[in-house]
């Protein structure tokens, strides 16, 4: 596993899988930052190549002796340079894609389709549990493809730090100018990998849990922005935690070779999921699948009966360890080997709230993503209360979801009738 870059991504996706024995888990953690197959000097060869010696010359730019990180596809390195016409020296990171990987990938990418083909065809006879193979194995091709993108991640990088610069909360490092199309020079982030954070310290991991879930699920999903975007791959050596004595829980996100984005039409529908999830309403399921969908099932007697089939299926999974995402999860694994073809960046979305989810349990144990939606959500739905009591009045917009939280007065009135509910049957 220490070399092919498809292995080594597939072992960061069942790093925190819940299905996972724990031991495994530990093991394939290492490939978070600890990933050695490539020499120093190898690399900065590469570098100064590709940058030519009049752009090292005008930016006085140099090497670490070591190399910070190596990943599947790629690795990074410390550097400094000096601005033209500057006398201060900035710390910079260089990240390169590997040239052996780029070499293997193709080969690699093809061993993978043949694989996901015998799974489909004989997954059945394999105790696998309910790790999703097949779902796994094309969410590393897809990804691999991605990270191999280098000005594609520039454009996602820039697009980020624009969309996080006033939030004091996040990092995303600044592209410099002097990149290539080979070679990404980026701003240095001071920090470490989340999950080694507050070591012994429970109440701050506590902390940090809790912001990264604000962060990385419920603003992407009550954004104010039409266009939402969130990090695609975001396991734990791609999530940090920021040096900032002024914001001790600031979170920084690297390595944004996959990048989606979720409109609000989307993250209506989504909510919906949810919502579904939490009432244990599969009409409400089966109305809204097709936001997993890149087109609608068509309406037949007979795919109505399947929308409601897959939504008491689903209504089967929750139990006390997974969370509305490892449900939906589930949902989207069952759609895939239906057949259908996936709405990517919602796929995208609910695969990346399912590695956070693995982040979380690690940070905080206790942490429950599903509360703290819903207490985000009760709170801003009091703010919203003038709003709602005018569209009570006008009645024709009790459904409206023109709401913060995307939440009609109906929606609320479901979640208050099921919580009275659940109060008599405990008095």
């Amino acid at each position: 596993i220490e070399s092919p870059p498809s292995l080594q991504s597939l072992g960061q996706s069942l790093a925190r899988f819940p299905a996972v024995p724990t031991e495994m888990q530990l093991y394939l953690q290492q490939l978070d930052n600890s990933i050695r197959t490539l020499r120093r000097d190898d690399l900065v060869e590469f570098i100064v190549a590709d940058l030519g010696d009049a752009v090292m010359k005008e930016y006085s730019i140099e090497f670490s002796d070591t190399i910070l990180a190596e990943a599947t596809i790629g690795a990074v390195i410390k550097a400094s340079f000096q601005e033209p016409g500057h006398e201060a020296r900035q710390l910079a990171v260089c990240k390169v894609i590997k040239p052996n990987s780029v070499t293997a990938l193709t080969e690699e990418l093809e061993i993978l389709d043949g694989i996901v083909e015998y799974f489909e065809t004989n997954g059945h006879t394999y105790d696998i549990g309910d790790v999703p193979l097949t779902q796994m194995f094309q969410d590393a091709r897809n990804a691999l493809e991605q990270e191999v993108q280098v000005v594609e991640e520039q454009s996602n990088l820039a697009r980020a730090y624009e969309y996080y610069r006033d939030n004091p909360e996040v990092e995303v490092p600044e592209v410099y100018d002097f990149s290539t199309e080979n070679v990404t020079f980026m701003e240095f982030m001071r920090g470490g990998k989340i999950t080694d954070a507050f070591p012994g310290d429970s109440l701050s991991r506590a902390r940090l849990a809790k912001s990264l879930g604000q962060i990385m699920t419920i603003d992407v999903i009550f954004s104010p922005s039409e266009k939402a975007i969130f990090h695609g791959d975001p396991h734990a050596g791609n999530v940090f935690s920021i040096d900032d004595p002024e914001h001790p829980y600031k979170i920084g996100l690297l390595d944004w070779g996959l990048c989606g984005e979720l409109g609000k039409e989307q993250r209506e529908k989504l909510i919906q999921l949810i919502l579904g999830l939490k009432l244990g309403n599969t009409k409400r399921i089966a109305n809204n699948v097709d936001a997993l969908l890149d087109e609608p099932i068509p309406e037949t007697p007979e795919n109505a009966q399947f929308r409601q089939t897959l939504a008491d299926k689903t209504i089967e999974l929750p139990n006390e360890k997974l969370d509305y995402f490892q449900i939906l999860g589930g949902l989207v694994a069952d759609l895939a080997r239906e057949g259908f073809v996936l709405d990517f960046n919602l796929a995208l979305f609910i695969k990346a709230q399912v590695t956070i989810t693995g982040i979380l349990q690690e940070l905080d144990p206790s942490y429950n993503r599903g509360e703290e939606l819903f207490a985000w959500v009760q709170g801003e739905v009091s703010r919203e209360v003038p709003k709602r009591l005018l569209y009570t009045i006008y009645f024709p917009k009790w459904t409206s979801h023109d709401y913060r939280t995307m939440l009609s007065n109906e929606d609320v009135k479901d979640v208050q009738v099921k919580s009275i509910g659940r109060g008599f049957a405990k008095f």
